[in-house]
C-alpha cells in the first residue's frame, strides 16, 4: 500500500493573531515548507494526492464533546480580544492553545481529511470499534 496525502490549500488558513512564543509554530509556513520539501525530494508525485473534505458535525462527535465541537464553531463570531481569551482558557484546560475566525473551518476541513483517507483506503476512522 502506498502513501496518501491529503491537503487543501485552506489548511493554510491558520494565523496567531496575537504574540504568544509558545505558539508561534502555528503558521501557514508549517504547512507549506513541509510540502515544498515533499516536492523537492520527488515523494509529493509518489503519493496517492486526495483533496480534503469537510467532516460532518456528527463525524467530530465522534472524537469530540458537543460542547467542544459547538465551542470551536462559535469561534467563528468572535474578534481578536475574545479569541484570545478563550485560547487562555482552553490551553488551561489542555484544549486549543491557538483559535482564529477560522478554526472551525480548518477543523472540519482537518477532520474530513482522516475521512478522506478512511474513505478511499477503508480503513476504520476514528471513533470507530474494530
Amino acid at each position: 500500500m502506498g502513501t496518501a496525502l491529503v491537503y487543501h490549500e485552506d489548511m493554510t488558513a491558520t494565523r496567531l493573531l496575537w504574540d504568544d512564543p509558545e505558539c508561534e509554530i502555528e503558521c501557514p509556513e508549517r504547512l507549506t515548507t513541509a510540502l515544498e520539501r515533499l516536492q523537492q525530494h520527488g515523494l509529493k508525485q509518489r503519493c496517492l494526492q486526495l483533496v480534503a473534505r469537510e467532516a460532518s458535525e456528527a463525524e467530530l462527535g465522534l472524537v469530540h464533546s458537543p460542547e467542544y465541537v459547538a465551542l470551536l464553531q462559535g469561534t467563528q463570531a468572535l474578534g481578536t480580544r475574545e479569541l484570545q481569551a478563550l485560547s487562555k482558557v482552553e490551553d488551561a484546560a489542555g484544549g486549543c492553545a491557538s483559535l482564529s475566525a477560522v478554526t472551525w473551518q480548518l477543523e472540519v476541513g482537518q477532520g474530513g481529511s482522516i475521512y478522506t483517507v478512511e474513505e478511499t483506503l477503508r480503513i476504520s476512522p476514528p471513533g470507530a470499534c474494530c
